[in-house]
């Protein structure tokens, strides 16, 4: 299993270093990482070739980002995950939550917790995703 996608193997050469492991354990969170975010901020429908491809506009969403309003979180919820399962192959087992919104006035804070497959075997990761008023993603570590 390679730790990038094509375009991203293509523009770089192997690294022939004793820690290349290592690194290409942390190449393959940034190279997932800059995938989800291009996934998630790409609405569903918009691609030719792929019509399921994307997340739906939570942006229509936004006034119900509240705690009162739990299958609203839910279907963002479910929909990320869809998603992230379908099209993002290098990880396994996605599950996501949302954090707390108390101490937050505006934007939806999300946690993906999933398996990062590697030739050295799969590897935990938990990645953040702040979801703005407008529906734009953030994923970060």
């Amino acid at each position: 299993m390679r730790e990038e996608r094509l375009l991203e193997r293509i523009r770089r050469l192997e690294d022939p270093s004793p820690l290349a492991g290592l690194q290409n354990q942390a190449v393959a969170v940034r190279s997932v990482i800059s995938h989800l975010t291009h996934l998630l901020n790409t609405r569903k429908g918009s691609v030719l070739m792929d019509p399921d491809f994307g997340v739906p506009d939570f942006s229509s969403m936004a006034s119900r980002f509240s705690t009162e309003a739990p299958e609203t979180l839910e279907e963002i919820v479910e929909g990320i995950v869809r998603v992230v399962d379908k099209y993002e192959p290098r990880l396994s087992s996605p599950r996501m939550r949302f954090l707390d919104k108390k101490e937050f006035e505006v934007n939806l804070f999300l946690e993906l917790e999933a398996e990062l497959k590697t030739p050295q075997g799969a590897v935990p990761l938990l990645l953040k995703i702040n979801v703005s008023p407008e529906g734009r993603m953030q994923v970060t570590t």
